[in-house]
Parts: C-alpha cells; sequence; structure tokens
C-alpha cells in the first residue's frame, strides 16, 4: 500500500482529469500488486496462511458454519482461477471494490465499452464455474 501512495503521490503532477483520481490510483495499485506478486514468485517464497487458519479462532462462527464458509471460498476461489487475469481483476475490481465502469477503463487501460463487455461475460462464465461446482 504504501509503494501505490508513493507513486500516486509522486505522479500526482501529471494527472490530467482529477475526476479520474480513483480510477487512476486503482490502475497503480494494481501493477503495484502484479510487481509484487512477480518478486514473490521469483523468490519462492509461499507466505500463504496454513489451511483451515480461519477454523481455529475460538470467537467464531460454529465449525459447521465455518467449514460451508469455507467450502464456498474455495468454490468461488476455483470458479474464479477459470476466467483470466483481466477478467478475474475487472469483475473483483467493479463487485468487491464498488468501482464504476468508467474507474476500471481508467484503471485497466481500456475503453469503456470493452469494460462492460468483459464484466459481463466474466459474470457469465463465472456463472457456468460454478453451476458446474454444485453438480
Amino acid at each position: 500500500m504504501q509503494d501505490t501512495f508513493i507513486r500516486v503521490f509522486q505522479g500526482l503532477h501529471a494527472l490530467e482529469d482529477p475526476a479520474r483520481l480513483v480510477g487512476w490510483i486503482f490502475g497503480i495499485a494494481r501493477r503495484v500488486c502484479l510487481e509484487h506478486k512477480r518478486a514473490l514468485i521469483r523468490r519462492r517464497q509461499d507466505a500463504a496462511p496454513p489451511e483451515h487458519a480461519e477454523l481455529l479462532a475460538h470467537n467464531g462462527p460454529s465449525p459447521e458454519k465455518a467449514l460451508a464458509d469455507a467450502e464456498s471460498a474455495a468454490m468461488l476461489e476455483r470458479a474464479l482461477d477459470k476466467l483470466s487475469v483481466d477478467r478475474r481483476t475487472l469483475l473483483l475490481l467493479r463487485c468487491d471494490h464498488m468501482l464504476s465502469y468508467e474507474e476500471i477503463a481508467t484503471a485497466m487501460g481500456f475503453s469503456l465499452a470493452k469494460v462492460k463487455v468483459e464484466i459481463h461475460r466474466a459474470r457469465g462464465l463465472l456463472r457456468a464455474a460454478l453451476e458446474a461446482e454444485v453438480r
């Protein structure tokens, strides 16, 4: 996060349209994340938390709910993994981060029309992958 805001601060003078600030920041954050991911792969570090770590919490949900949540999350993760990186990113920017289509277009460097079409296609592919998981 710090790397992102350092780059935002350093490049703020180059922002031509202040209305595009949010999308511009997300674009920088996306590139920083990709750089960090590549660095982790190069170093072959596995910093993933232990499996089922959420089940170890004492103040959390019941074991049954925790297991159902973990299974649902794993199912969603497998379905998302079937999407291309760009489609997954577009869908997560829209659904998780609640960005507008215009902000996503700015962040990804795509046209507005492409963003709308790709999110529509990503939703369809995700729906089909989840339906296949349930069967």
